[in-house]
């Protein structure tokens, strides 16, 4: 009887191996597509078109197309007295210019243009805002960014 419970657990054993033995199959990886990166990484502003005049004030906007942030710093306010005795003021805005790491900072005046990261900044108008809410002036400028050529 021993003999026979060895046998009849030898054949189980062999259909088991050899009904469940599996073939390995070398199936090809499932494609990844990657996404594709935002120039501007983790930047949730405001965005704003290369080549469109925007305003810009203390909040940054991002240019995708370039590849930078925009932010005001501020305006230094200048008062000129003309030979007929009237006072005009003129602003020169401090911009900064972020792209990846880098930054710069630029000094524009009305109807100035300059060239940073390949690109120019021009300003048509420099202005302030007065909040009564606040009770304060906030400055801010028109500006738009073009491509360097």
């Amino acid at each position: 009887m021993r003999f026979a419970m060895y046998g009849l657990m030898s054949a189980v054993m062999m259909s088991l191996v050899a009904c469940g033995g599996a073939t390995v199959v070398n199936a090809p990886a499932p494609t990844v597509e990657e996404a594709p990166t935002d120039p501007l990484g983790d930047f949730r502003g405001d965005r704003v078109k290369l080549n469109e005049w925007f305003e810009l004030r203390a909040n940054p906007k991002g240019l995708e197309e370039a590849g930078i942030i925009v932010t005001l710093v501020g305006v230094q306010w200048t008062e000129i007295e003309g030979r007929n005795g009237k006072t005009r003021r003129e602003g020169t805005a401090t911009v900064l210019v972020e792209k990846g790491d880098e930054s710069s900072r630029v000094f524009l005046g009305q109807d100035e243009r300059r060239k940073r990261f390949g690109h120019w900044l021009e300003i048509r108008n420099v202005g302030e805002t007065y909040e009564e809410k606040k009770g304060l002036w906030f400055s801010f400028v028109e500006i738009v960014v073009r491509s360097g050529e």
